[in-house]
């Protein structure tokens, strides 16, 4: 959440530093979101010395742990619906603000755009914990991909750029809330002495492996189709992955949340 509050603060910040010191409309002045990023980050880096992170005692046969873990049927859907999502992110986040710009829009407006998404993401992370309890983290997800869809085919149709803010703010459901889900079903899934490597997991196969082929095989169909054709298609592949991980959800997480339930209340009659 407080991650999601500086995204709000300083990106329009970097935006409209852009504009304002970009002296040619034809050459945008880039220094100052590097400068911005480099004294950020290094205060971060300064305030993690002072953070005393021994808190969780070491794994101990972790890879045997992990290994263990992944025969596990649930987190390896999980983990396919994750780099699915990341590819569906890298796609789209690389290549956004280039197609904004080509119908006008400004890094100012870019800037603004960030923040909307970001205030909307801060009340849904403050009552995650209530929105998974109440809806389960499979049905979350699931919604979340649906409104990818709406996303993803709402920019392959628009020409004003500052509707952009509108899908922008429901960007929070497949970005923020959506990667809190992962981080927490997959921390479920593990044990104490794995939370850390399971969540490691995630992290790669969300931003290594679904993000890094998104943004290379983006660039190619891009190149190819054109940012709204691509737009299209990446809609249908958030639709078929929300689908069928919608299906495994009714097909195969429910009827064995069912018998975890069931079983106890049949030994309990029979005793």
């Amino acid at each position: 959440m407080f991650g999601f509050i500086g995204y709000a603060i300083f990106s329009p910040i970097s935006g409209a530093l852009m504009d304002h010191l970009s002296t040619n409309e034809n050459e945008t002045n880039f220094r100052p979101a590097f400068f911005l990023f480099a004294g950020l980050f290094g205060i971060a880096a300064f305030g993690m010395l002072t953070i005393d992170l021994n808190f969780k005692p070491p794994a101990e046969k972790l890879m045997k742990n992990v290994i263990s873990l992944l025969k596990n049927i649930e987190l390896d859907v999980l983990l396919a619906v994750c780099v699915a999502s990341g590819f569906l992110v890298g796609c789209t986040g690389n290549y956004l603000f280039l197609f904004l710009e080509e119908i006008g829009g400004t890094r100012s407006l870019m800037g603004l755009s960030v923040t909307i998404s970001c205030l909307t993401a801060i009340p849904l992370l403050l009552l995650s914990d209530t929105i998974f309890r109440k809806f389960s983290i499979p049905n979350v997800l699931v919604f979340s991909l649906f409104t990818f869809v709406i996303r993803l085919i709402g920019y392959s149709y628009i020409t004003d750029p500052n509707l952009c803010l509108v899908y922008e703010s429901i960007e929070a459901n497949n970005g923020a809330l959506s990667l809190t889900s992962f981080m927490i079903y997959a921390t479920q899934l593990g044990t104490t002495s794995t939370a850390t490597s399971i969540q490691g997991l995630i992290s790669a196969t969300y931003f290594g492996l679904g993000a890094g082929i998104g943004s290379s095989v983006g660039g190619v169909l891009i190149g190819a189709f054109g940012k709204r054709v691509v737009f299209r298609i990446l809609g249908v592949i958030a639709f078929l992955t929300g689908f069928l991980y919608f299906l495994f959800n009714i097909f195969y997480l429910r009827p064995k949340a069912n018998e975890k339930i069931t079983l106890p209340l049949t030994r309990l009659i029979q005793v």
